[in-house]
């Protein structure tokens, strides 16, 4: 007998597990610790029916986990296996867009419905897409049931005659610093959502004929909306133009979403939400004031010089330099500030080819955002736009 006894606790010993190292053990305390921090700070937020409802959800979740096994049938067939894997897909689902909601200062109600949508399932995203397509439905039919969650989500189906108000506003006025290729683009949908009966408005200007250039690109851009609805044309107004123009994202932020998956951009999208509504303005007046130096400084060259040739001195090459450039400076900051004529663009436009005329990079990256805001800084504007003439 105390043969046996000591052969087993022989054999006990010899199978006994190898220790952990410190490191590893300091390395799980400290997440334990971490993670009991985070979920101590976001109980200690939420108002006492939750934490004490919470309190007793974790009370019955410890009772289950206790006693049962995980082949053990909890109800209808699901096993208590098939209910954690449930739970880490949930988990997985949403574990990202509060862990990015909880890191952002100051965080608005605008800048949740960034995160969560830029971290939705591609699932939820493409019915939304699929809903606002008018090629793929009737402006009559009846929205699946998916494609209403995902309105719902997202919180796009709240005012979107409010975004097309403020779109079409914008469009009308006489300043629009946009390319003409994304002047082109919009003209299209514009149309569309303003005409109820657009084919026959399409057929009428078609019968008619185009004789310049600007005539039948805007056709062209009429014909790619013939398959969209109204509704549709209305719906995606306001975010192609949040898209192709940054002034409007910024005055009107809610009609701006980044797209799906791209973290990078839903922080950029929510720092430019944070961009003071005043921007064009503040783009204005700083045009306004570099006009005026360069102005002044070129005309206080020439009298220098003028003097100069009065009094019977020859002036110096770098007087003419300065005079030169501050001039040139002088004309550019005013095409930037009044806009050249339609016609230098179309001229531009027929030069680089249709590239320019079929609306430029569409993409939602920041990249393209930053190009756009570069373009607004330095690229003169057409005087006037497609939509004011």
């Amino acid at each position: 007998m105390a043969e046996s006894c000591s052969t087993s606790s022989a054999a006990g010993s010899g199978d006994e597990l190898p220790k952990a190292a410190p490191g590893v053990l300091v390395g799980m305390l400290l997440v334990v610790v971490g993670l009991g921090g985070v979920a101590a700070y976001v109980a200690s937020i939420l108002p006492p029916a939750v934490q004490f409802f919470a309190a007793i959800a974790a009370l019955g979740a410890l009772l289950v986990v206790r006693d049962v096994g995980l082949t053990d049938h909890l109800a209808h067939g699901v096993t208590a296996a098939d209910a954690i894997a449930w739970l880490v897909r949930l988990l997985q689902s949403c574990c990202w867009q509060f862990a990015f909601l909880l890191s952002v200062p100051g965080i608005t109600g605008a800048d949740v419905n960034i995160v969560m949508r830029g971290l939705s399932s591609p699932d939820t995203e493409g019915a939304l897409d699929a809903s606002e397509d008018g090629a793929a439905t009737a402006a009559d039919a009846k929205p699946s049931a998916s494609a209403l969650a995902a309105r719902l989500r997202f919180g796009r189906a709240r005012a979107p005659e409010r975004g097309y108000a403020a779109a079409r506003d914008w469009l009308r006025r006489p300043r629009l610093q946009i390319s003409l290729g994304d002047q082109l683009e919009l003209y299209g949908l514009y149309q569309r959502a303003e005409n109820e009966n657009f084919a026959d408005a399409v057929a009428v200007s078609a019968g008619k004929g185009q004789t310049t250039w600007l005539a039948r690109a805007k056709m062209r851009a009429m014909k790619s909306c013939l398959n969209v609805s109204q509704a549709a044309a209305r719906t995606r107004l306001a975010s192609t133009l949040a898209r192709a123009d940054p002034l409007f994202a910024v005055a009107h932020p809610e009609c701006a979403m980044p797209d799906r998956g791209d973290s990078t951009a839903i922080v950029f999208s929510m720092a430019e939400r944070r961009l003071p509504q005043r921007l064009p303005a503040m783009i204005d007046t700083f045009q306004r004031r570099a006009l005026l130096a360069s102005a002044t400084m070129a005309a206080a060259t020439l009298l220098r010089a003028a003097w100069l040739r009065a009094s019977g001195r020859a002036p110096k090459r770098c007087l003419a330099i300065t005079a030169t450039l501050s001039s040139a400076c002088a004309a550019y900051m005013l095409a930037l500030l009044k806009g050249l004529p339609m016609d230098v663009h179309v001229a531009i436009a027929r030069l680089v080819g249709s590239g320019l005329a079929a609306g430029g990079d569409k993409s939602g990256s920041v990249v393209a955002r930053l190009f756009k805001y570069l373009a607004i800084l330095v690229t003169p504007r057409a005087s006037r736009s497609l939509f004011a003439q």
